[in-house]
Parts: C-alpha cells; sequence; structure tokens
C-alpha cells in the first residue's frame, strides 16, 4: 500500500468503522503503522471513556508470522530500530496500565500513524501510544484502542482523579486537523457503515434529518446532561424528570 495514499488532506477526513456482525459487537476502524519494510494494517476501536492508546505488540525477538504465536497479527515495531528508520521512538522501561478490570503491560513508543478512507486521510507523525507486550484478553478481538477523552479538561465530577500520566492523548495527534476544542463526529449504523469525522463536522454530509444539538460538560469524558431516560423505542416507555447536574450520561 502506497504511502501518497494518506496525504494531509480536508478537515473532516472520514475515518470509516465497520460492524463485526458475525465475530462479535464492534465497531472496528483500520490504521496502519509502519514496520520498517511496509505499513501494517490493524483493527482498531474507540473508547470514550479512557484517556489510554494501546496497540497490540510483543516483545523483541517473538515470531510475529506464527499463528500460534500471541505476536501473531499484532505490530512489529522492532523492525524500524534495525533500520534506524527513526520513524518511531520507544522508551526502554516497561510500564503496567490497568485498562478497565485488565492489566497491560509494555513501553511506551512514539512515530507516525495513519488513518484513511478512500484517499480522504489523516497522518500524524507524534502518535503516542503503549506498545503492548502483555496483556490479558484486551487484545481478543481487536488490535487497538484509542482513548478519545478530551485534551486540557479534568473529570467533573472528581477532578482529583483526572489521569495525569503526561501522555499526548489521541486526539493531540491531529493539531493540523483539529478545532481548539479537539471534536470529531460520529454516525454508527449496524446496517451500513460507519465513520467517525476527526476535526470539524463534514459540512457535506446527506442530512436526512435536522441536527438536534445536545450540550457538552466541561468535561474529561464526552458527557451530558440528563434529564430522561427510555427503554426500547417506544416512547410510552419514556420517563422523564429533573434535571441533575451530579447525573451525566456519556
Amino acid at each position: 500500500m502506497s504511502k501518497n495514499k494518506f496525504g494531509k488532506n480536508r478537515l473532516g477526513a472520514k475515518w470509516t468503522f465497520h460492524h463485526e456482525k458475525e465475530a462479535s459487537e464492534l465497531y472496528q476502524g483500520s490504521f496502519w503503522l509502519n514496520t520498517g519494510e511496509e505499513l501494517w494494517e490493524g483493527k482498531g476501536i474507540i473508547d470514550s471513556a479512557t484517556d489510554l492508546t494501546i496497540v497490540k505488540g510483543d516483545k523483541e525477538g517473538a515470531d510475529f508470522s506464527d499463528k500460534n504465536s500471541t505476536a501473531y497479527n499484532a505490530f512489529n515495531i522492532w523492525p524500524n530500530f534495525d533500520k534506524n528508520s527513526n520513524k518511531y521512538s520507544i522508551e526502554p522501561k516497561e510500564k503496567t496500565v490497568e485498562y478497565g478490570n485488565s492489566k497491560v503491560k509494555g513501553q511506551w513508543a512514539k512515530g507516525e500513524i495513519f488513518l484513511n478512507q478512500n484517499g480522504d486521510g489523516l497522518e500524524s507523525n507524534d502518535f503516542e501510544f503503549l506498545y503492548a507486550t502483555e496483556s490479558d484478553k484486551v487484545f481478543a478481538e481487536t488490535q487497538g484502542i484509542f482513548g478519545m477523552a478530551r485534551p486540557g479538561k479534568s473529570i467533573m465530577l472528581n477532578p482529583s482523579a483526572t489521569p495525569e500520566n503526561g501522555r499526548k492523548l489521541f486526539l493531540d495527534s491531529w493539531d493540523y486537523a483539529m478545532t481548539n476544542d479537539k471534536t470529531f463526529s460520529t454516525r454508527f449504523s449496524s446496517d451500513h457503515f460507519s465513520w467517525i469525522d476527526m476535526g470539524s463536522l463534514n459540512s457535506v454530509a446527506d442530512n436526512k434529518t435536522e441536527f438536534d444539538m445536545i450540550k457538552m460538560n466541561d468535561d474529561f469524558f464526552w458527557s451530558s446532561g440528563m434529564n430522561a431516560v427510555r427503554f426500547g423505542s417506544n416512547d410510552a416507555n419514556m420517563a422523564v424528570f429533573e434535571k441533575n447536574e451530579q447525573m451525566v450520561s456519556s
């Protein structure tokens, strides 16, 4: 796959996601990293409830071509250093992080990443991620986790719990394409392809209905106030209640 497909193009470039109906309930999008010899394609999910960005890898010397190895289908970062490609850097000390109920061990790395859909792609040379060398079930169905927490914000309900690991958040990787609010827009459907527009809203989208704006909280996560709930698709099963500032949804 030639690199020229991943040039810096319009704002709001679409990152396409597909619903893996037969395999799982995950919506996964393709991303590309450089092995030093070619571009490696991985599948990743977004998680707006974390600041962590993690890519499945393995220890130096692992057999990445062995289907019975934990390294199979993982990103092999190591040839970059053999070839002095300068596309990536990696910290020598291993770190362990918690992701949900799982623990992931790896080394922090930085380098280039490409997101692409039909040539309208985003490219970053300042992508920071945990290169995972050990994990328990986190990568059973995917090869990347992209934390979409909001840069420069504190956790609204508990500011003291805001992560401060000094790492660049995923939404900070696209400085030339992002607005000051580091925004993105989404369209997810189980019946058709889905996408994330990184950066400003794609105004040429064919909208069938009017936008119904939801005010977002000034929060580390993409949360909003909540004053109603509905179970299923029947409006008769909807309950409205007085808005409570301590009740948020994300």
